[in-house]
């Protein structure tokens, strides 16, 4: 049995037929049905989609009819064959010739011939009678497909029909003959609903063109245009609120339903927008849980239907809870996941800057039915900024942190010393507690531990812009000294004062920024700062030329708040840390007092000079060596003693500072004190240089807070009278003379134009500014300067003013971390210099100067041993392990000549590297015992025995001598040529052709 589909492709035409032997007949039926219609019509209009068909009928059992096959050819005509012989070739469908019918003549025999005026003529025949047949069965599988399993026959599926192809329009033909009378209209169907939530949408206006029939939708959004001429339509469908929608193309079948959806977006022009107010705690702490709750109002939506979403836009990221719900949950980080500590870490309090204060920014977004949404910001902060001062204000959390020499703390809090405070440790058992000041007075804290105190004084702000004469009262330089009229020329206020009168960039200065350019300014609490005075009197900020004026004349009680002033960097004076309560106390008390509102951490400038990505210097700065505690520590007594007038110069922001002032008197030598004499422990104590108070090289040890005498405010600018080095008259040098004060080899001058020396120190490390200028080098004239002289602001112009590629991404303008690349060169040279190769040919000739050196210690060896009988020395692994504990014991004797040596640096150690010609057994200071064939010697360590005890086979002032202060010198350099090429190849030039005449 074969199976039949038909497609229609001219005008609407009803299809029906049967299953078995009169498919043709049923086929032709529709043709004869519609009188005055051409059998090959024209190409038709553009159909809309078909409707699936119904299932058809299960015919019943027929008689054996002659099957036929049909082929469909390339030209678009079917070929159908049948078993008794008969062929007919249906053409493709092609233009009517006038419209007339065609005619239908009955055989004999039963069949029919249609005979049409284009000339075809088909000729169908009446199936015949067959047996009957076997009963069929019928399985539906319920998706539109039937199976039908005969006896005798083959099995048939039948598949519901599927949408047509859409005909293309063609050219209308003439009216045809009247036909039988028959329904020519249908039934549009269709559901109205929002796009944002598929939700159904009531009272929508639906019209059709052509016709403009109209409906409107229920209150479950459907709607029924009945009674439609059978057609292709268009519907437009509105409602107030919503986008104007259109579906096109809508075709009506006759007798049939036609269904449609239409989806309506909101229309943002129209309707009302979520209203959103975030209830949030702003101050939450560290390693806490914290709940951000939205209300949230709408005019056109339930507010249960409402959807919400969180997402985080700033800070630290944290695991988010309920991201979809009006309340949002999440935890802080704890403090040293969000704070990054110099180690080791040091008892104290800690400095937070606004990026160490947990900034943790989110976005709701909410929506309603109607697709209108609003997006509100929030931000939490687990603490506010705060200076690292032992002198607080009240009602702000105190940050401690415990001594990092011990592995577990426990707190206490003696509140005694503040009448009526109700004040409590938090995390009392960790590193890190805190507690909240709430009454003035002194707070002790006490780490049983470590066995330390400190105390923690509180108190309110005062202000003194326009108060300056009673704090003059002591500030006369007699009690204590006046720093105002050096601080009034500073940008600490008159930046504040320009911002205020909106020039200078006070085009960007908001009232965010008066947090940092105001006394006391906290959204936190109410302590009496300029926020809070600002909300009590109704001043109004808007930057605005003559604003500052206008402000000090006619709101005096918040104009004294106004600027950056002594107690942003020194704490509340309103309080017992205030150093003029010291008075007539004992030096202890006073020195107390003064350190717990005298610090020289970054985290004093930090605090408002630290929030990306505008402030950024002190994380800069913070990658720099300069922020290296443990070198500070070498300025302290406790590490070095008295000697920490020395180290302490340059290792110690405190000592720094004095030894600037020294520096610009001609003073180059150990700190002094004010008479030119000594320095003992409590003057050092007392300046700072002890492990409890001493910083490293931070921001106030070269920008002087009080003073714009200088550009930058740096502490030595242009001319340096002397240096360390030996160098003297220092001029046109820039803000690069503040760098130069402690990039120098220190230890006099080194050249052939002085007396030799007789001390075995080499150059100290930092030698900058020695081969910047070609000086304090052996075998040379006795200044080489570089062309980088040339450039202003020395030091400075490199590796402060110009930032990195990487900074410059990160919108930052200058360098604080003093580490330039290699980009630097293109600000002065051509875009292709980068001075890679000159390095490389610096380090080739480094190895070579290293082996000259080498090859001539080797030669003062083999003397010494041909003397003395053998060598002594302190032997080095190169991985930190000596022969012996004391730098004064040579305890390893060779009595074969070195095979080689050659001057190298190991890690950051210069040695003499030795290769024996056989094994030697070393005992080292691990207690290890190893044979080998080489090691390290410092220079000054190779020995050799005369007269009963050991003397230095290369001697201070001697040629090898020389020869290696050279090679340090250069090494410490650190620019491996950059600083001064041809310095650093003429030095090793003739370093190298003195090594040579060493017999």
């Amino acid at each position: 049995m074969n199976a039949f589909k038909w497609s229609q492709t001219g005008m609407a035409t009803l299809l029906s037929g049967k299953v078995h032997g009169k498919v043709l007949v049923g086929a032709f039926a529709a043709l004869l049905s519609l009188a005055g219609c051409e059998a090959t019509g024209p190409t038709g209009a553009t159909g809309a989609a078909g409707q699936n068909g119904s299932n058809g009928a299960n015919g019943a059992p027929g008689a054996s009819g002659k099957s036929c096959a049909v082929k469909a050819n390339t030209d678009g005509s079917a070929t159908i064959a049948c078993e008794d012989g008969t062929t007919v070739t249906l053409p493709a469908g092609k233009a009517g010739l006038d419209g007339k019918n065609c005619s239908v003549v009955a055989n004999p025999n039963g069949s029919k011939t249609i005979s049409c005026p284009d000339g075809s003529t088909v000729t169908v025949y009446d199936g015949q009678n067959g047996k009957d047949g076997a009963p069929c069965t019928v399985a539906d599988d319920g998706a539109g497909t039937k199976t039908i399993n005969c006896p005798g026959s083959p099995t048939a599926t039948v598949h519901d029909g599927k949408d047509g192809v859409d005909g293309k329009d063609g050219a209308q033909g003439p009216k045809g003959e009247s036909g039988d009378p028959a329904s020519a209209k249908g039934t549009i169907n269709g559901k109205v609903t929002a796009a944002a939530d598929g939700s159904p949408l009531a009272g929508a206006l639906v019209t059709s063109n052509p016709l403009s029939l109209q409906v409107k939708s229920g209150a479950d959004g459907t709607f029924a245009l009945t009674g439609v001429p059978i057609g292709a339509y268009q519907l437009t469908v509105s409602l107030a609120g919503y986008t104007t929608t259109q579906i096109n193309n809508v075709g009506v079948v006759a007798l049939n339903t036609t269904n449609v959806g239409a989806a309506l977006a909101a229309d943002s022009k129209t309707g009302g927008a979520p209203a959103i107010v975030v209830a949030s705690d702003l101050l939450a702490g560290y390693d806490a849980n914290v709940a951000l709750k939205a209300t949230v109002t709408d005019p056109d939506s339930d507010a249960a239907k409402l959807s919400y979403q969180w997402a985080q836009t700033g800070g630290l990221p944290v695991a988010l809870t309920n991201a979809t719900s009006n309340t949002l949950t999440f935890k802080t980080l704890s403090l040293p996941k969000s704070k990054t500590f110099a180690t080791p870490i040091r008892f104290g309090v800690v400095g937070i800057s606004p990026d160490d204060a947990g900034h943790y920014t989110f976005s709701l977004t909410v929506k309603d039915l109607q697709g209108h949404s609003s997006t509100a910001n929030v931000t939490v902060m687990a603490a506010a900024p705060g200076a690292g001062l032992r002198n607080v204000t009240l009602g702000l959390p105190v940050y401690l942190q415990g001594d990092a020499t011990v592995t577990s703390w426990n707190w206490t809090l003696d509140t005694t010393g503040a009448p009526g405070s109700t004040a409590k440790l938090v995390d009392a058992t960790t590193q890190f507690p805190h507690f909240t000041p709430d009454a003035k007075g002194a707070y002790v804290l006490t780490e049983t531990v470590a066995k330390m105190s400190l105390t923690v004084y509180a108190g309110s702000w005062a202000g003194m812009y326009n108060g300056t004469e009673v704090c003059k009262a002591c500030h006369n330089n007699t009690v204590a000294p006046d720093p105002f009229a050096d601080w009034a020329k500073t940008n600490h206020l008159q930046g504040s004062i320009d911002k205020f009168n909106a020039v200078k960039g006070g085009a960007y200065f908001g009232q965010a920024c008066l947090e940092c350019h105001t006394v006391g300014y906290s959204p936190f609490v109410d302590n009496g700062g300029f926020d809070d005075v600002q909300k009590n009197n109704g001043w109004v900020f808007k930057p605005a030329a003559g604003n500052w004026d206008a402000l000090q004349k006619d709101h005096p009680d918040l104009g004294k708040l106004a600027g950056v002033q002594c107690e942003n960097c020194h704490g509340p004076n309103n309080s017992q840390g205030h150093s003029s309560s010291g008075m007539g106390k004992t030096t202890a008390v006073v020195n107390d007092l003064h350190f717990a509102r005298v610090s020289m951490s970054t985290a004093v400038c930090a605090q408002c000079h630290q929030e990306g990505p505008h402030h950024y210097k002190p994380a800069q700065w913070q990658t720099s060596g300069h922020a290296n505690p443990a070198l500070a520590d070498r300025g302290t007594f406790e590490a070095s003693g008295t000697n920490a007038a020395h180290c302490g110069r340059c290792h110690a922001a405190q000592g720094f500072v004095l030894y600037a002032d020294q520096l610009s008197k001609g003073i180059s030598g150990n700190l002094v004190k004010a008479d030119g004499s000594a320095a003992d422990e409590a003057w050092l104590r007392a300046n700072g240089l002890q492990r409890s108070t001493v910083e490293p090289q931070t921001c106030q040890t070269c920008h002087d807070p009080h003073s714009a005498d200088h550009p930058a405010q740096v502490r030595l600018y242009d001319n340096l009278p002397v240096l360390p080095n030996g160098m003297t008259g220092i001029t046109g040098a820039g803000t690069g003379a503040t760098c130069m004060a402690c990039h120098n080899t220190r230890n006099g001058e080194h050249t052939d134009f002085v007396a030799a020396t007789t001390s075995t120190s080499g150059p100290h490390a930092p030698a900058q500014t020695d081969v910047l200028y070609g000086f304090n080098a052996y075998f040379m004239p006795r200044f080489t300067p570089s062309k980088h002289l040339a450039v202003t602001d020395t030091c400075a112009a490199c590796h402060v003013k110009i930032p990195t590629e990487a900074q410059v991404a990160e919108k930052e303008t200058a360098n604080h971390a003093f580490k330039p690349d290699e980009k630097v060169c293109v600000s002065c040279h051509a875009a292709n210099v980068d001075g890679k190769a000159l390095k490389g040919v610096i380090a080739m000739q480094m190895n070579e100067l290293g082996q000259s050196i080498g090859a001539a210690a080797k030669v003062l060896a083999a003397q010494a041993i041909a003397a003395n009988g053998k060598l002594v020395v302190r032997a080095n692994n190169g991985n930190g392990l000596y022969s012996s504990s004391s730098s004064t014991t040579y305890n390893v004797d060779l009595t074969d000549v070195p095979t080689s040596i050659e001057a190298k640096y190991v890690g950051t150690s210069f040695f003499l590297w030795f290769t024996m010609p056989k094994a030697i057994s070393i005992t080292w200071t691990d207690n290890t015992t190893t044979s080998v064939t080489q090691f390290g010697v410092s220079w000054t360590a190779l020995q050799t025995p005369v007269a009963g005890k050991n003397a230095p086979v290369i001697a201070a002032g001697t040629t090898v001598f020389k020869g290696i202060w050279n090679m340090q010198l250069l090494h410490n350099d650190k620019s491996n040529g950059l600083h001064n090429p041809t310095f650093f190849s003429e030095t090793i030039n003739a370093t190298k052709a003195a090594m040579a005449a060493v017999k």
